[in-house]
């Protein structure tokens, strides 16, 4: 298998807070940009931290208006070596694209200057080199230090490098994944047409613009607590640890408070459940197309106080990098799909059951495929349901035999009263017949004993 790697040392990783209050990061790498080329060092994400909407969805290049004006204060990364950004004049391949995207945006005093252009760009020297769209960016005032320009690998962006250049015919395939390697880096992977993956299911994303997906289950020893997830989505960001939405923490706290500290915020573990790397339980999420066992360790993370907490997320699911890269995700941009080629799939009908539908006569050929397809479509329905009801089932069966075992046990009880009962009564005949024998007239002739007498004897 062919295909193009970018490895990316620890020191090429810049640490960023997202909208969601919550820390992601960047991997510095070298591009190649124009004609003749110019080296410059781009910040990549899988979506753009930037918290102001026009600049969602956008590759962004500092051009050299930005030090000479000295207009872009924060995206100033390396002006001691005479970084001068981006330097337009100089390229000859550089085209500018008319009426498209931002001219100049205001928002909170905050200013965004740039134009659309193209230009050839390379992750090497000598590589085959392809257009890439972006803003060319000679004013920028906001508090992000984003080197020289930003490279956004989101789904919603339309000028995603990876899918242009497979539209373009420069690469096999618009897909990509980040993987750790055997010195410990991070490994960008593209332009590669694996044939594992095309036996793999695509999971599609829920929205057009993050890397996300939809949950139909998610269990904690066999409770589903989607209700608690909000959104019941996963978002897939290169987060510095997982998080939880807070009700599903706060029903962890109430569940397994032993793991938690006494007095301690809702989110607070003992101490030693971070040092020691106790994960108590595993998170298992159902998709429809795949399942995933998450341990809760995933979710811890020392704080400068040396707190141990789970991280939080307001509303979803978040995936972070060490989820990424173990589980060695791919991302196709140009369909919106995810694939996760280490976890495991839910069970579908083979396509060869298709085969002998194929090669008999059209008109009942065609009755049959509506009727196999029909049954196709109950079998993997009922398939994918199978692992989540289960767990449910389960439950309800404790339960019911919970309930069951306490009625058997309240007969139980019943029938042992009435055999005291009996035996006391018993006794009691067997005391007043002895009495009546021993004293039979002055007991006999009592009114008040006359019937136990008569009884007796």
């Amino acid at each position: 298998m062919s295909q193009n790697i970018i490895g990316i040392k620890n020191a090429d990783i810049s640490t960023f807070e997202d909208f969601r209050d919550l820390y992601v990061i960047g991997f510095n790498i070298p591009i190649f940009l124009g004609t003749p080329s110019q080296t410059l060092t781009v910040t990549m994400f899988l979506s753009s931290p930037v918290n102001i909407t026009f600049a969602q969805n956008l590759n962004m290049i500092f051009n050299s208006e930005c030090s000479v004006q000295n207009m872009c204060p924060y995206a100033i990364s390396n002006l001691g070596i005479a970084n001068l950004f981006y330097e337009e004049k100089k390229s000859s391949s550089l085209k500018s694209i008319i009426n498209k995207g931002p001219k100049v945006k205001t928002i909170e005093n905050q200013i965004f200057h740039g134009n659309n252009m193209v230009d050839q760009i390379k992750f090497a020297p000598n590589e085959i080199s392809m257009e890439m769209n972006f803003v060319s960016i000679s004013h920028f005032n906001l508090q992000e230090k984003l080197n020289d320009g930003i490279i956004d690998l989101s789904s919603g962006n339309q000028n995603n490098i990876f899918t242009q250049g497979y539209l373009q015919k420069k690469l096999i395939s618009p897909k990509f994944s980040f993987s750790y390697d055997k010195i410990g880096r991070t490994d960008l992977r593209f332009n590669y047409n694996d044939q594992i993956l095309e036996q793999l299911p695509a999971l599609p994303t829920y929205s057009k613009q993050f890397w996300d997906f939809q949950m139909v289950g998610m269990f904690i020893e066999n409770i589903n607590v989607l209700p608690l997830a909000h959104f019941q989505t996963v978002v897939i960001q290169f987060y510095i640890i997982s998080a939880l939405p807070r009700k599903i923490v706060e029903y962890l706290n109430q569940e397994y408070s032993q793991y938690f500290l006494k007095g301690g915020r809702y989110n607070q573990l003992n101490q030693e459940v971070c040092f020691k790397e106790i994960s108590f339980l595993d998170i298992v999420i159902y998709t429809k197309e795949y399942k995933f066992v998450i341990p809760i360790r995933y979710f811890f993370y020392l704080n400068n106080d040396l707190q141990c907490k789970i991280n939080v997320s307001k509303t979803n699911v978040l995936f972070g990098i060490q989820q990424i890269q173990d589980q060695n995700i791919v991302f196709d941009p140009l369909n919106s799909t995810l694939q996760f080629p280490k976890d495991q799939q839910m069970k579908h009908l083979s396509i060869y059951l298709y085969y002998p539908i194929f090669l008999m006569g059209s008109i009942k050929a065609g009755l049959l495929v509506l009727l196999f397809i029909k049954l196709n479509n109950t079998y993997i329905s009922l398939l994918e349901e199978n692992d989540k009801w289960k767990l449910i089932f389960y439950q309800n069966n404790k339960l019911k035999n919970t309930q069951q075992s306490k009625e058997k046990q309240i007969v139980t009880d019943q029938s042992k009263i009435l055999a005291q009962k009996n035996y006391i009564i018993s006794e009691l005949i067997q005391l007043s017949k002895e009495t009546c024998i021993d004293n039979h007239s002055n007991l006999c002739n009592s009114s008040k004993q006359s019937h136990i007498c008569n009884y007796v004897v």
